[in-house]
Order: structure tokens, then sequence, then C-alpha cells
């Protein structure tokens, strides 16, 4: 589930969504869409990552010793810490090379993906072997 939700939530989802939906997602666009190739994504690291985030208080207790996740709320920074690696391997199981990833930026206003956040994916995508 851990690893469902990191795809689901990453910047590289969300653009290929944009290329069907408008304004309403819905069951049948999402039976459309497709998730990264098993043998080339990082299960457990986008699981890990996405359990952390998901997991502020007790009450999802459960959730995170079943996902290897902590309870715990983030900081901002280590929250945009953990979205921009998750985007950065799921960039890398969906095979996007950079200048992919710079066209997946293009469809975001900055307001929505700030500069800053841009260059923390580059840089992890960098760190994780993108483009190797």
């Amino acid at each position: 589930m851990a690893f469902v939700l990191g795809i689901l939530n990453s910047l590289p989802f969300d653009w290929q969504a944009r290329r069907f939906v408008e304004t309403h997602m819905n069951y049948f666009v999402l039976n459309m869409l497709t998730m990264p190739m098993p043998d080339g994504v990082d299960f457990g690291g986008i699981a890990a990552r996405a359990a952390r985030l998901s997991c502020p208080d007790a009450r999802f207790s459960a959730f995170a010793a079943e996902a290897g996740g902590s309870i715990g709320g983030v900081d901002d920074e280590e929250d945009a810490r953990l979205r921009s690696e998750i985007d950065a391997l799921v960039a890398i199981g969906y095979g996007l090379s950079a200048d992919d990833l710079d066209i997946v930026f293009s469809d975001f206003t900055v307001a929505a993906v700030p500069l800053a956040y841009r260059e923390l994916v580059r840089q992890a995508y960098g760190e994780f072997g993108g483009d190797r």
C-alpha cells in the first residue's frame, strides 16, 4: 500500500494523469494509467518514504509497522527531502531521463512546484543513479 501511495502521489504519476484528465479523476482513467515496471523501481525505497510521510501520529501505528515506517510528524525540510526522493525514484522507475524530468516540471507552475523543490528532485535523481 505504501508503495502505491508513493507512486500515486508522485509528480511523474501526476504528469501522466494530466495527459488524460482536465478536471475530474475517475476509476476508468485511473485504470488506464501505468505504474513503473517492477524490475526497474526501488519498491522498498518508495514504500518506506511514503510510509514515513503518511504516519504523523499513533493513529497510523498499524500502517507504519506493516510498511516499515515510523510514527511522528516531519518538519518542512524532511517533508521536501522525502517527497523529492520519491519523485526521483518514481522517475527512475518509469525510465525517465533528466530531460524527461524537465518536461514533467514544465507542466507545473513554479507556484505548484517551486524551483528549489525541482532542484531537490534533480539532485536525488542523480544520487539514485538516474541517467546511468
